[in-house]
């Protein structure tokens, strides 16, 4: 099924830049190619009022190639054999666009068929042979060779399409003299020989002929085209010249001839330069490649008195250039008026034989590129500018550093900041074709999470402001920041050690609608300067997760978590007596501080951690089934039975 987009009433303009216009387009929707042909369009166009079935009105139909444009893309749609041509397309394209003519045509698609067929020229011999079939008499005299060529007399296709009648080539006995020639349908103007018309001009045939009583054979229809298609195509080529002119007749009735190409060498696969077709493959390589070389657009990067802002903008392009050009360029004047650039690059002088040495000169490449600042308006000019370059291509130069290419991969190592040196490495070689060490790979990936993540010694620095930032913009918080003192007291400088968080408004929330309810835990940190985070969290009326403070510590340790549940306290008001439950894990110093600083509070640890530490010993779902069994029971007997089924389970695990 495909869908066609039919254009009327409008008529081409003329080659190149052939365009349809003054015309009309109408779609029809869901054509099943199994069943169309050309008699379908007919009857779209008496629809359409451009067909009297009482009056001869000549039609011309054309389908378009799909990717093709109006000058090489148009095929004749007037027989089955182009409908068999169109359904070659119609599998990847669903949507075809047919154009209609009426009464004359400028296009030549008719008589340039996507198939050119083959026709076998026969010599003649003059002694009386028994036929097989019947002879038709054409006047042909010996060693004449028969031309096949369209009668462009005839009138146009008709809505009543028939297909075009072939005369009957007779078939002689093995005796005679056989030639066979290979040809297209169409040949030049000024070939010679007689021409043989198509149709069913009765005239043109002789009533005489003999009858072989004996072996009467009926008359079979013969499909020619048919014929042509199943004809050997690996035949020699004997034919005219590479061109032929198609007379068109203009719209002031004159004619005029045009230069046509066969469409068979824009459909055909094979690239053979034997012959006429491979002269044409060859002149239309040369157009193409001509029209590719206008549309690409090779610039060069400087020129004489071009013009740069700063000297810093001109290097920059430098090193750039000599990147994308892999030669070694080195600034050899660089002070605050001028700039000169020149090429290091080696110059290979070639033995002359067998067994001499190759002698390598560096430093004579006549590249030279000189800027320097104009008086006038201080700007950067190029004043000297050779462009040409006797040196080879390096691998190895000084401009690709670990500096310039961080500066490249920031887009790659912002989408994945753990990507491995390797592939790092590789992909840079691939793209610049540069050799890499693993030690630049390494330095350029740190030096793009640098500029991505900021420093983090610059971000220590400026810690100070950012706390006083917070107590500003956030009322009643209390921040507290720990030091350590240099080993020389002269130092001004203070080593950071802890800080401790607790916003004001949340302080206030939990002092509002407080639960003695507190969770205490701890994750570390990654990065050049590792630590711990500490934090405390509550429970807020719908038992979600409520966040009090936090705190950076240096290592989790019994001193560090006093020294967080001090200040702790201190904000939320808790004293020794607080019976408050403190939930956590069995981290290190965590219970005996909880212990120190307040005795009456509960503390017990999270089911969630007791099973992840049970897993590396007993990972059994039983285990986990009895565990959360004990520790949802609320009352003591159903606690010890349930301790029990542990027991039986397990005597270690209980």
């Amino acid at each position: 099924m495909f869908c066609m987009l039919l254009n009327h009433g409008g008529k081409f303009t003329d080659f190149p830049g052939r365009k349809y216009v003054n015309g009309k387009i109408h779609y029809v929707k869901l054509i099943d190619i199994e069943t169309f042909c050309v008699h379908d369009i007919d009857d779209m166009m008496v629809k359409l009022g451009y067909i009297d079935e009482n009056l001869h009105v000549e039609m011309y139909y054309h389908f378009r190639r799909p990717l093709c444009d109006l000058d090489f893309g148009l095929f004749a749609l007037a027989s089955d054999d182009d409908v068999r041509h169109l359904a070659k397309y119609v599998g990847q394209h669903k949507l075809i666009e047919v154009y209609t003519e009426h009464g004359q045509t400028k296009l030549h698609t008719y008589s340039m068929s996507p198939n050119p067929s083959k026709v076998r020229i026969v010599e003649i011999d003059c002694t009386p042979k028994r036929l097989f079939l019947e002879w038709h008499d054409t006047q042909v005299e010996p060693n004449d060779v028969l031309t096949f060529e369209p009668n462009r007399n005839n009138p146009p296709i008709s809505p009543t399409r028939n297909e075009p009648s072939v005369d009957k080539v007779d078939m002689v006995s093995d005796n005679a003299n056989i030639m066979e020639t290979e040809i297209e349908h169409s040949s030049d103007d000024n070939s010679s020989g007689d021409e043989i018309n198509s149709g069913d001009d009765s005239e043109s045939q002789d009533g005489d002929f003999l009858v072989d009583e004996d072996n009467i054979i009926d008359d079979v229809e013969v499909d020619m085209r048919e014929f042509h298609l199943n004809v050997e195509p690996d035949v020699e080529w004997i034919g005219g010249a590479s061109k032929r002119k198609n007379h068109v007749v203009t719209e002031d009735g004159n004619e005029a001839d045009l230069e046509v190409i066969d469409m068979e060498l824009f459909l055909s696969d094979s690239s053979s330069d034997d012959g006429i077709e491979g002269e044409r493959n060859k002149k239309i390589k040369v157009i193409r490649r001509a029209h590719e070389n206008e549309n690409a657009q090779v610039s060069e990067p400087f020129y004489l008195y071009q013009k740069f802002n700063l000297s810093k903008e001109f290097k920059d392009r430098v090193n750039q250039h000599a990147i994308d050009t892999r030669r070694e360029l080195d600034f050899e004047k660089n002070d605050k008026n001028r700039v000169r650039v020149v090429c290091r690059g080696t110059i290979t002088s070639l033995g002359g034989g067998t067994g001499q040495e190759v002698v390598n000169e560096e430093g004579k490449c006549p590249r030279v590129l000189l800027a320097s600042v104009t008086k006038r308006d201080k700007d950067w000019t190029v004043k000297t500018y050779v462009s040409e370059h006797k040196c080879l291509q390096t691998r190895k130069f000084r401009v690709c550093d670990y500096k310039f290419l961080s500066k490249q991969i920031l887009h790659l190592v912002e989408a994945n900041p753990k990507i491995p040196v390797k592939a790092l490495r590789e992909q840079l070689q691939r793209i610049y074709k540069v050799d890499i060490s693993k030690m630049k790979a390494f330095r350029a990936r740190e030096v793009a999470l640098k500029i991505i993540r900021g420093d983090y010694a610059t971000q220590y620095k400026i810690l100070q402001d950012y706390l006083l930032e917070v107590q500003t913009q956030n009322p009643d918080t209390t921040i507290k920041l720990d030091v350590e003192s240099e080993p020389n007291p002269d130092v001004e400088t203070r080593t950071f050690r802890r800080m401790y968080v607790c916003l004001g408004a949340l302080k206030q929330g939990f002092a509002a609608g407080k639960r003695d309810f507190l969770g205490v835990d701890g994750a570390f940190m990654k990065g050049p300067f590792h630590g711990q985070i500490l934090s405390v969290v509550a429970l807020d009326g719908n038992n979600g997760i409520y966040p009090l403070a936090y705190a950076v510590v240096e290592a989790e340790t019994l001193n560090s978590w006093t020294w967080f549940l001090t200040h702790l306290g201190d904000d939320l008001r808790l004293a020794s007596n607080s019976n408050f439950t403190f939930i956590s894990d069995r981290q290190k110093g965590l219970s005996s501080a909880i212990a120190d600083l307040f005795p009456c509070a509960e503390h017990r640890y999270c089911v969630r951690h007791i099973h992840e530490n049970m897993r590396s010993r007993w990972r059994a779902d039983k285990f986990k089934e009895l565990l959360w069994n004990c520790s949802t029971t609320y009352i003591v007997q159903e606690f010890e039975k349930e301790m029990e089924e542990v027991r039986k389970l397990n005597q270690e695990c209980y």
